[in-house]
């Protein structure tokens, strides 16, 4: 049995390698299909480190790292088109039993298991890498609107026309045959989703198996850090607007802190470029890696609709989120609960906020209820979620 990880970003390498090592442990083979020269986010670098074998497709032109999406869908899709015949020589070459996808709503994504599907692939798993949530955040201004209405217009059209690939769908709905939910809250939902075309089954998730034995290597010196986690807007095509917000928000929230001698640092997400941030605070304070290491290195973290949130509660890092000062209306029921994930409509309640939780037990005690909240979200059991997702791909082989 060959399995082939198909891998969007180097988060989805951090999810798949300990599938990876649990299916080897059975004698399965697995493979790193990396997008890098479509997305850019450092998959093949990520799985090269690992001592991972990896598969990359030619491309005309290599991605600057995520630049795919920030264009047109005419664009993107004459790209896509493009992309068939070397992606399908590629499969053809691996000859693949089993596709495991960490998304299933991008087009290459799509491409490459509509082919595998082609080629008589025994089954496909979806591993829910990401926070699914009911309302799904709305895009603004005018030009996100266009191409919204754009897509979903033209989606059926490409449908008939035998192009299911390049239509627009959401999560589940592009002929998974199981799909890993990381708790019961996100299953049901992706059942609704997929339409009950897919069996949905709770795992947990895997890059997170390791986690729990970091919590206890937090942070306890003299000072106060804070690492802000950003959010690709103008890349998952939520408003410009909200993106040069989101840059404002950063660079005013260094300037305070550090008058108070807070350190500040900036995770930015994958689909944003990370020289943006370097420009207004400096190249030191920018930091790379994954996000479990980005918050063993701080005290608290400001972080909005990202399943960093979880990766905070297991490690134990108290979490504030910002509120009407950067998500309006259109995004704000995407947030986590105010009740639990204290929120800040200026730079002036941030500063209250972070102030607050100087004091080391005010910050172990919001971290608990916001580990006792994450788990009513996620599935953290005694059996590691990886061998969950392994278990899930080897019933395809039944």
């Amino acid at each position: 049995m060959h399995v082939v990880f198909v891998c969007s970003n180097d988060t989805h390498v951090r999810m798949f390698l300990p599938v990876a090592q649990v299916l080897g442990s059975r004698s399965v083979a697995g493979t790193m299909l990396s997008l890098d020269v479509f997305y850019g986010q450092g998959a093949t670098a990520a799985a090269r480190d690992a001592g991972l074998e990896v598969l990359e497709p030619r491309a005309r032109n290599a991605a600057r790292e995520g630049q795919f999406y920030r264009r047109w869908p005419v664009v993107v899709w004459r790209d896509v088109l493009r992309a068939r015949a070397p992606m399908e020589q590629l499969l053809k070459d691996a000859a693949p039993d089993v596709l495991v996808l960490g998304n299933d709503t991008g087009l290459i994504e799509k491409l490459a298991l509509h082919l595998g599907r082609g080629m008589g692939v025994r089954g496909a798993v979806l591993v829910q890498d990401g926070r699914i949530v009911a309302s799904r955040p709305r895009a603004r201004g005018p030009r996100q609107r266009v191409l919204h209405l754009m897509k979903r217009a033209v989606s059926p059209v490409l449908t008939l026309a035998g192009l299911p690939y390049l239509a627009s769908s959401e999560y589940g709905q592009a002929g998974v045959d199981v799909i890993c939910a990381t708790g019961p809250r996100s299953a049901k939902l992706l059942s609704q989703q997929s339409r009950g075309a897919a069996r949905v089954i709770v795992t947990g998730q895997p890059r997170y198996d390791g986690l729990a034995s970091l919590r206890a290597n937090r942070p306890s010196g003299p000072g106060l850090r804070v690492v802000v986690f950003t959010t690709p807007f103008e890349a998952a095509g939520l408003g410009v607007e909200r993106q040069r917000r989101q840059m404002e928000m950063v660079r005013d929230l260094a300037d305070s802190f550090t008058r108070h001698g807070i350190g500040v640092y900036v995770k930015p997400h994958p689909r944003e470029d990370a020289v943006d941030y370097e420009a207004p605070l400096g190249r030191d304070a920018v930091l790379s890696g994954s996000p479990s290491q980005a918050l063993s290195a701080g005290d608290v973290a400001i972080v909005g609709i990202s399943t960093v949130l979880e990766e905070a509660a297991i490690l134990g890092c108290p979490v504030v989120v910002p509120g009407r000062i950067l998500h309006d209306r259109g995004v704000a029921a995407a947030l986590p609960p105010r009740d639990t994930y204290p929120r800040f409509a200026s730079i002036e309640e941030a500063m209250e906020l972070i102030l607050g939780l100087r004091d080391v037990n005010a910050r172990q005690e919001l971290a608990a209820r916001q580990l006792a909240r994450t788990r009513e979200d996620l599935e953290i059991g005694s059996t590691p979620a990886s061998a969950r997702v392994a278990e899930a791909i080897l019933g395809l082989d039944a």
